[in-house]
C-alpha cells in the first residue's frame, strides 16, 4: 500500500497499530482496514465498521503494509494519489495507481455513485423511500420553490431511526 508521507501520518504508521483497528475511530484511520474490506467484499462503506472483527478482516490486516511510496509522494500535494501492490502466491504481481482519487474535484462522483454513497448512509436512518425523495429534493433544489419539504425529507421519522442515530 505505498501512500505519500501525510498520507502514512494518517492511515499507515504506526503499521502494527493501523493493522489492528479496535473501533470506528480507528477504522476511520486504518488503511488496512480499508483495503481488507475492498479486497474481501468488493467495497467500503459505513456498514463495513460493523466488521472490525471479521475473522477473514482479521487475517487480512496483517498483510497489508502501508509504505511511504517515491512515485506517490512525487504527486503530492497537487494530489492525494495512492498505489496498492499486490502479490499472489505463485509470484504475479499486480499494482494499481490512483492518482486523482473517487470524490475529489478532479474526478468526482457520478450522479449514480453520489447517490449509491447517500443511499448507503441515510437508507438506515431515514428508510429507503424517504432517503430516495431526499437526494432528489437535494439534487433538485435549483428548482424548489422553498426548502420546506426538504427540511421534511430531511428529518427521521419513529423511533427506530432515533435508536439507530444513538447507536443501538
Amino acid at each position: 500500500m505505498g501512500l505519500p508521507a501525510r498520507g502514512m501520518i494518517l492511515i499507515g504508521d504506526p503499521v502494527a497499530y493501523k493493522q489492528n483497528p479496535q473501533n470506528v475511530v480507528d477504522g476511520q484511520f486504518s488503511g488496512p482496514f480499508v483495503v481488507a474490506n475492498a479486497l474481501a467484499y468488493g467495497h467500503f462503506g459505513w456498514d463495513s465498521y460493523g466488521l472490525m472483527q471479521d475473522p477473514v478482516l482479521r487475517a487480512l490486516m496483517p498483510r497489508i503494509f502501508p509504505q511511504q511510496d517515491p512515485e506517490v509522494e512525487a504527486h503530492f500535494p497537487q494530489n492525494m494519489a495512492g498505489k496498492l501492490t499486490i502479490r499472489a502466491r505463485g509470484g504475479q504481481v499486480f499494482e494499481s495507481m490512483v492518482i486523482v482519487p473517487k470524490g475529489e474535484p478532479g474526478n468526482f462522483l457520478t450522479e449514480a455513485e453520489l447517490r449509491a454513497k447517500f443511499h448507503g448512509l441515510a437508507d438506515a436512518i431515514l428508510g429507503e423511500t424517504q432517503a430516495a425523495e431526499l437526494v432528489d429534493a437535494v439534487l433538485g433544489l435549483d428548482q424548489a420553490a422553498d426548502v420546506q419539504a426538504l427540511t421534511r425529507l430531511g428529518t427521521p421519522q419513529g423511533g427506530k431511526a432515533a435508536l439507530r442515530m444513538a447507536g443501538e
